[in-house]
């Protein structure tokens, strides 16, 4: 019953790949101009947005769909399920989702801001990997709730490891892993990922093509 969690759990540190992929995708436009040659042959700045914005999305429903197909796969082959619903706790693929969209539309802002794929994946990694991680330690000791609310730490919450909670260790951390996903990072991580995606296209609309 728990596959749904500790499978999306693990997935969640892949969310990397897509985020690059869609980094390669976009910058390859600016750093070989043919965003420039789009709009010349008549191609409008919003359209060449919302091109981009659907390869997001793309890559972001193959991914998890990939996902989420692999689980269904794997609970079937190891699992007597009887009366126990196979989607229960499916809830945990619609989390996953909402955590590669907000580390994506992070990385659409960060590549629309420097246009250089190396430059926008340090920045990337950097900033969730040291930066975030950082400030949210020192918010957390300072027992200061806005930790939640910095730029990719919805993300982080959505899907909290439940290992610890499966062997009986959370005395350990001393943190209990919840049993289903909060809605609050549900809606916040979704809107994130509409703020990213609009300063996006701010920058765009702002730029000398």
């Amino acid at each position: 019953p728990h596959i749904w969690q500790n499978l999306a759990y693990l997935a969640g540190f892949f969310k990397f790949i897509p985020a690059f992929i869609l980094i390669f995708f976009i910058s390859n436009e600016f750093q070989y101009r043919t965003l420039r040659q789009n709009i010349i042959d008549g191609l409008s700045e919003w359209q060449f947005f919302l091109s981009k914005v659907w390869g997001l999305l793309i890559i972001l429903l193959s991914s998890v769909g990939a996902i989420g197909l692999t689980i269904v796969v794997l609970a079937i082959q190891n699992n007597d399920l009887g009366e126990v619903s196979l989607f229960s706790s499916a809830e945990y693929l619609l989390a996953l989702l909402l955590e590669y969209l907000l580390y994506m539309s992070f990385s659409f802002f960060i590549v629309f801001l420097f246009k250089r794929s190396a430059i926008s994946i340090i920045v990337v990694l950097l900033y969730y990997v040291l930066v975030e991680q950082i400030a949210i330690g020192v918010l957390r000791s300072l027992d200061i709730g806005a930790w939640e609310y910095l730029p990719l730490s919805p993300g982080r919450e959505l899907i909290l490891q439940p290992f610890t909670r499966m062997l009986d260790l959370d005395i350990l951390t001393g943190r209990i892993s919840p049993v289903a996903v909060e809605v609050k990072y549900l809606w916040l991580s979704a809107l994130y990922s509409l703020v990213y995606l609009g300063a996006g296209w701010l920058l765009l609309k702002k730029r000398d093509l």
